[in-house]
């Protein structure tokens, strides 16, 4: 890498099959770097594009040794997408160039298309439109199908990126719904800040109930009133329900 230099920091953007880079381009014009949008689909393309760059943007076109050995200014490249496998990572951290990714990128576009493989494998749509495309009118050859309310969906997550599932469209049709919490774990972040700066009181999300009044709590659990309920052996006092909610509260800030 050559010394440090006075012009604008480059970024190129080898590829990418957006519409449009609208986003990016706001995002360093504010910060005062020159952005390029390349065409790039060798590690040669690379070399000659961006050569200049201290910065990378890549979807699709190769970063392999070859083309980080011609980088000259490169400090960083950045992968549109969750993987790098367009990029040699070793080759780059033996040149001291970081990579860095896109974790979130088309989380909500992965679950969308999840459920529409998820309602396909319950009505088997495609092998009826190819069935009936090529003259045949058999459902026999599907079943057994089976009505998604009678259903139980479960969802696993995998990874340490949060995985997102359009709730609002399985609910709509009465959906059974299972899952682990460690497929929405980073809601607990989210609730523990709200809790942290005062934004949601947890006092009335709490609420004890002696053992003899079980079906009170429950009612309280069916009409919403409260987030948990919890039942004790005997009448709390009044000073001790307190000091259960500080409990709460010092949990919620740690």
């Amino acid at each position: 890498m050559s010394a440090v230099h006075n012009s604008p920091l480059r970024v190129v953007i080898t590829d990418c099959d957006h519409d449009n880079i609208e986003p990016e381009l706001r995002v360093f014009d504010e910060a005062g770097f020159e952005v390029k949008l390349a065409g790039c689909k060798t590690s040669a393309d690379v070399i000659e594009q961006a050569r200049e760059a201290e910065a990378i943007i890549n979807q699709y076109a190769p970063i392999d040794e070859a083309a980080l050995a011609g980088l000259e200014r490169c400090r960083v490249v950045v992968r549109y997408g969750v993987g790098v496998e367009t990029v040699d990572v070793e080759a780059a951290s033996r040149r001291g160039v970081w990579v860095a990714n896109v974790p979130d990128y088309g989380v909500e576009e992965v679950s969308d298309h999840a459920l529409a493989l998820m309602l396909n494998l319950l009505r088997w749509s495609a092998q009826l439109d190819r069935a009936v495309r090529s003259g045949v009118w058999d459902y026999s050859a599907v079943r057994p199908l089976h009505r998604i309310r009678t259903l139980t969906v479960g969802v696993v997550g995998c990874g340490r990126e949060s995985m997102e599932f359009p709730w609002d469209e399985a609910l709509f049709r009465a959906i059974d719904i299972h899952f682990s919490f460690s497929s929405s774990y980073t809601s607990w972040d989210g609730a523990l800040s709200l809790m942290r700066s005062g934004a949601v009181n947890v006092e009335p999300l709490t609420t004890m109930f002696p053992l003899e009044k079980w079906k009170d709590a429950f009612h309280t659990l069916e009409n919403r009133q409260v987030v948990k309920a919890i039942l004790t052996p005997q009448p709390l006092h009044e000073d001790e329900q307190q000091s259960v909610r500080a409990g709460s509260r010092q949990e919620a800030n740690k």
